[in-house]
């Protein structure tokens, strides 16, 4: 594996967490508009924001992983490449 796979990979798992934690702040969402659970500090719209906010950045970090890493990877230029360029000759 190379450095970019090892960036989508991460992502991967940065987008799985993510979503790990929009499934948890959906479940306190429903706790608190069941009214099962009363936050003291926070209000039913944090939890909403909280769950799409989570949920959108799973996934576009799930979707979007390898456009993302060629982003901060690009492509290098082959060796062959340069091989197969005319020489160009100097003019006196």
């Amino acid at each position: 594996m190379n450095a970019r796979q090892y960036f989508i990979l991460g992502l991967r798992l940065l987008g799985v967490w993510q979503l790990i934690d929009a499934i948890d702040f959906f479940f306190t969402t429903m706790s608190v508009s069941a009214q099962l659970y009363r936050p003291m500090i926070s209000s039913l719209g944090f939890y909403i924001l909280a769950t799409f906010v989570h949920f959108s950045l799973a996934v576009w970090l799930l979707k979007f992983a390898p456009p993302t890493a060629r982003f901060f990877y690009p492509e290098r230029r082959s060796s062959e490449d340069d091989d197969n360029q005319p020489l160009s000759t100097p003019t006196i």
